[in-house]
């Protein structure tokens, strides 16, 4: 329970003498939680293509202590571990994955994290995130009203730095009128001016959207 800042809060709350210390999960699934529920490699082992949003959402409610490594002798946490998985096993090229996890970060800090502290992540939701710049907008509205950068931004941020860095490569070919559509959807203003400034720096950690 150590590695889950949750089970830690509720185990060490007040329980009266003649109470059992039994905590339910209501919220994850016994089969969710037959993976989320072991030592970190074994998490890692258990995970599928079909059960890793929902894993990574019950590691979330979990509360999940991403800053810190529990397997003895390792150098990696378990957060790399699942993406390292991920991208060896390519599971992103799944769209309907990808789109799904898109979808997820604003929600998850988990998931967010994920996504922002691994390029090889980033890379392979560029395609998905192509087709749904939307994804951005909440995240967006937070930059512009100066919203403290958490992990929700942060992934954000890190997505349409990543995707600037592969047009400015040459890795996405996409024209002046497709990334003019992107970002009027990603930031719901009818104009954006000038997107390519956002691709000045590569992979900045600031986030400065247009003025509108």
């Amino acid at each position: 329970a150590r590695q889950y800042k949750y089970l830690q809060n509720v185990l060490d709350g007040a329980f009266e003498e003649s109470q059992q210390r039994e905590v339910r999960l209501e919220s994850i699934t016994r089969a969710v939680g037959v993976v989320v529920l072991q030592h970190e490699l074994d998490i890692v082992d258990s995970l599928t293509k079909d059960n890793l949003l929902d894993a990574m959402i019950a590691l979330d409610y979990l509360q999940f202590d991403t800053d810190k490594i529990f397997t003895p002798g390792s150098t990696q946490s378990l957060l790399w571990r699942i993406h390292r998985h991920v991208v060896l096993s390519a599971w992103l090229a799944d769209d309907q994955l990808a789109t799904t996890l898109l979808d997820s970060f604003g929600r998850y800090a988990f998931i967010a994290r994920f996504i922002h502290q691994h390029v090889g992540i980033r890379a392979a939701l560029r395609p998905s995130l192509l087709k749904m710049p939307e994804v951005i907008r909440e995240q967006w509205r937070r930059c512009e009203r100066g919203e403290t950068h958490d992990d929700g931004i942060m992934a954000a941020v890190s997505l349409v730095a990543n995707l600037g860095d592969a047009i400015s490569c040459g890795l996405v070919d996409v024209s002046r009128q497709e990334l003019a559509r992107f970002f009027s959807n990603a930031t719901a203003h009818r104009r954006c001016r000038r997107p390519t400034r956002l691709f000045s720096s590569r992979t900045s950690s600031r986030f400065h959207p247009p003025a509108r």
